[in-house]
């Protein structure tokens, strides 16, 4: 299920379109209360920021925002997976994004090639091969309950995460290359290097807080 910005919610068409994903408000609320429910939650650390910035800074990361998504994995023994995907910022290459039309509308229009330039039809997605890479897995379960609130400690969390999906990142580029193609997913152990759009961190319930690490699955994520 991934937590989406409000201000997604607020586009053209994307409302109905959003709920058929599964996707709910970002916030912790909705955060805990799926992963409390054994649901598979995707989140977008980066934000506005990453999903907006233009085209020649396609997969650098953005500092990750402040929020609460390390102290909510390790409070509840939830697993964090660093995921990567390549492909997904040739779909709508942004030249800029027009601080004026911001303020005037109140949601980002982000400018590309084809929009506004064609109109609706500049909305339809440029053609790309995607690859999606799944990090290691970090785990909570020795995290002492004390160490949850120490600011240190989560932004070493923090960053870790991000130099993890940035590596992911840098690995998998030079294989990109865009065509008409259907996406397709790698595992580490297919020998291929499969990665990330809008670096999304999915994060489930470890269902296996009394089992050791070498007895547990290798990921706790479910891709259909």
């Amino acid at each position: 299920r991934p937590l989406v910005a409000d201000w997604l919610a607020t586009l053209p068409f994307s409302q109905s379109r959003l709920s058929r994903l599964g996707a709910v408000r970002a916030c912790a609320e909705n955060a805990e209360r799926l992963l409390l429910a054994d649901e598979w939650v995707i989140a977008f650390p980066e934000g506005q920021k990453g999903a907006l910035k233009p085209f020649r800074e396609r997969y650098r990361l953005r500092r990750f925002a402040r929020g609460g998504f390390v102290p909510l994995a390790a409070r509840l023994r939830a697993a964090i997976v660093p995921v990567a995907v390549v492909g997904a910022e040739e779909l709508y290459p942004i030249l800029f994004e027009p601080r004026l039309l911001r303020r005037l509308l109140g949601v980002p229009v982000p400018v590309t090639p084809t929009f506004p330039l064609l109109g609706p039809l500049g909305l339809i997605p440029l053609p790309s091969q995607w690859r999606i890479r799944f990090g290691e897995p970090i785990w909570f379960d020795d995290v002492a309950p004390e160490r949850v609130a120490d600011p240190l400690y989560v932004n070493r969390t923090r960053e870790q995460v991000r130099g993890a999906i940035q590596a992911l990142l840098e690995e998998e580029l030079p294989r990109l290359c865009a065509q008409f193609v259907t996406p397709r997913l790698a595992w580490p152990d297919e020998g291929l290097h499969p990665v990330q759009a809008r670096w999304p961190l999915t994060l489930q319930r470890a269902a296996w807080a009394n089992r050791s690490p070498a007895s547990r699955p290798p990921f706790s994520l479910s891709v259909a």
